[in-house]
């Protein structure tokens, strides 16, 4: 009897085994999914043709196998989910099967493949007739107390006379391993929809006076049935040596839609992906936006208003249509979202609808959005997943890219934060188009800030350039080379202690200008402001020529940005709001100055510049319009 059909029983979530309470099928044993090594032993032994039969509208487990590509042919069999749980999903194992097929639960682990030894039986002729039942056994006393099994059975020879949860004499344990004829499988749907049959066990006990049911003895060591963390752990080491372990199985996820990403590492083990692209957020639907492993968890979109009907409705369309649970939480726009009582309520909000440890917070917006979710992620349950989709000027040139987050304090801009990485940022140029002409400027302020510091090839660009600066072609070059420089800067120093320190050009007294103003100014209109005093000062110091001064006002203004400090800010009140910044420590203020157009001043491993109070002075009142 040549058996080559399979069928995997996965439609039951199970107990959950791991703090993320991934759904048993997907639980990872030795880094590889516990359906995925199932599917492969199966090949190993000879089956070419898989059902795997899964709980009605379960996309996650689909998503899983056939992006695999590989292995014996897969088709799917959907139940709804009953009461009698296995036992259900056994009736609808085998419904459209016309040749011998084999059952086998998903959860089955040992060091040798289970299915050779009982596939070989039946091409042996150990199994005595087409109208036989046959069951994988285990029957070394040695593996009895640690396996997690728990159905027992007593047999003769191969005939299984008793079968059950609750016998005290028995020869051995059922493994969850089925072979059935399209004969025998019939007499057993028969037994199963007798009154009372409620569970697999009762309908195998029941249709054992009808039909031969035997054993075929599993010879293969230890083995488990997965179904307690504890079993989990100790499958674990059975099949990982100390010495070599496993690679763990790289998963490959087919989309139909694969975008050039920039790929990033903060760590080793964390790549952040950054896709540039024009037009992405109308083609979520064939994007991987949410890795598919957590598909059952709750996620989160922080959107701003102004944008929560247009692109914000895009991507919450899209995800809730591939089945995604999302919850949309709408936060107004401007610095006032960033504070501590907005990052409690929205905190709590979260809490509320269930979030857990594989949820993954979205922003869709600017700076001030990305900033509150991102510090959000980084710090419930000391951190979650975050995905930024910047849709700003400002936030796709700079914000978006940094891994800093936070909220702002009573005396100060971002005082309470942390680093944090983003799983991905997704940048969409085509979104600047709607954008108003004030923000376009204000986000040019932060790409104008790495030409002056770091690029003076970029700084040629924008001194060249003659078109409009709403101009969507212009945007996302100038997006797309910000990015690359800020990236360039980040792989050396993450946290902005040497190398890095070119973003931080102008944010000394942008920053205070920015808080003193109560947030008229914007961040980048601040930030050019906090440019023109920064090079007033390397000209005072004599660290640069005094002609930066003019080449930065001369372009700043071209692109729309104040050159002026505010007449209505003080310049004392600048210097001790310069107490907040976080570059300030032995009693003064410390900048980042331009030596010349695309670089900074830097004497060997220092990159900032120690200025006192009244040099400080003398550079805001030489800034005053």
């Amino acid at each position: 009897m040549d058996t080559k059909t399979a069928v995997i029983l996965a439609a039951g979530r199970g107990m959950r085994l791991d703090p993320l309470e991934t759904p048993k099928p997907l639980v990872r044993v030795g880094g590889v999914p516990l359906i995925t090594r199932t599917i492969r032993m199966l090949g190993e032994a000879g089956i070419s043709d898989i059902v795997v039969v899964i709980k009605k509208g379960d996309t996650l487990i689909k998503k899983l196998l056939l992006d695999s590509g590989d292995g014996p042919a897969i088709r799917f069999c959907e139940e709804n989910p009953g009461k009698r749980e296995m036992l259900d999903s056994l009736v609808a194992a085998g419904r459209d099967l016309t040749a011998p097929f084999i059952v086998t639960v998903c959860d089955l682990v040992s060091k040798k493949n289970p299915y050779h030894a009982f596939l070989s039986a039946f091409k042996g002729g150990g199994v005595p007739s087409k109208n036989a039942i046959a069951t994988l056994v285990s029957a070394d006393e040695r593996y009895y107390p640690n396996a997690g099994a728990n159905v027992k059975v007593q047999f003769v020879k191969n005939r299984i006379s008793e079968i059950g949860e609750q016998i005290t004499a028995y020869q051995g344990f059922e493994m969850g391993v089925w072979h059935f004829t399209p004969e025998s499988y019939r007499s057993f749907i028969e037994c199963a929809s007798r009154p009372g049959i409620r569970t697999a066990t009762a309908a195998f006990r029941a249709s054992k006076d009808a039909q031969p049911l035997v054993s075929v003895l599993f010879n293969g060591g230890q083995w488990y049935d997965v179904n307690t963390p504890s079993t989990l752990i100790q499958a674990e080491l059975l099949i990982e040596s100390p010495r070599q372990r496993e690679k763990p199985e790289k998963r490959v996820f087919i989309q139909r839609h694969k975008p050039r990403v920039i790929r990033f590492h903060h760590r080793q083990d964390h790549p952040i992906d950054i896709v540039v692209e024009r037009g992405i957020l109308k083609k979520m639907r064939e994007y991987e936006l949410i890795p598919s492993e957590r598909y059952y968890s709750p996620h989160y979109m922080i959107v701003d208003r102004n944008i929560a009907h247009s692109y914000g409705k895009l991507v919450f369309d899209a995800l809730t249509a591939t089945g995604y649970r999302i919850e949309q939480l709408i936060a107004d726009p401007g610095e006032g979202t960033k504070s501590m009582a907005s990052y409690l309520a929205l905190a709590d909000r979260m809490f509320e609808t269930g979030l857990d440890k594989k949820s993954i917070i979205i922003s869709v917006g600017g700076g001030v959005i990305k900033d509150v979710a991102g510090f959000l992620a980084s710090t419930l349950y000391r951190g979650i997943g975050f995905i930024s989709i910047p849709t700003t000027v400002l936030a796709q040139c700079d914000a978006a890219i940094a891994f800093k987050q936070g909220v702002n304090g009573a005396t100060g801009k971002n005082l309470i934060g942390s680093y944090y990485a983003p799983m991905k940022i997704v940048v969409d140029p085509a979104v600047l188009k709607t954008l108003d002409r004030r923000y376009v400027s204000d986000g040019l302020a932060e790409c104008l800030k790495q030409a002056f510091s770091q690029d003076r090839s970029f700084y040629r660009f924008f001194a060249n350039y003659r078109g409009d600066i709403a101009d969507v072609d212009f945007l996302e070059r100038v997006v797309r080379r910000s990015i690359a420089l800020k990236v360039s800067s980040m792989r050396r120093d993450l946290h902005e202690e040497h190398v890095s320190l070119v973003n931080q050009y102008g944010h000394e007294v942008g920053h205070a200008v920015e808080h003193l103003s109560g947030y008229a100014y914007g961040h980048g209109e601040s930030v050019a402001i906090g440019m023109m005093v920064s090079a007033n000062v390397a000209a005072l110091l004599g660290i640069a020529d005094q002609k930066i001064v003019e080449e930065q006002r001369i372009l700043l203004e071209k692109f729309g940005l104040p050159s002026r400090v505010p007449t209505n800010i003080r310049a004392d009140d600048i210097i001790r709001t310069l107490r907040y910044n976080k570059k300030y420590h032995g009693g003064e203020a410390r900048f980042v100055l331009l030596k010349k157009i695309g670089a900074i001043w830097h004497d060997k491993q220092f990159y900032t510049v120690a200025c006192d109070d009244n040099l400080l002075n003398r550079a805001i009142e030489k800034s005053y319009g």
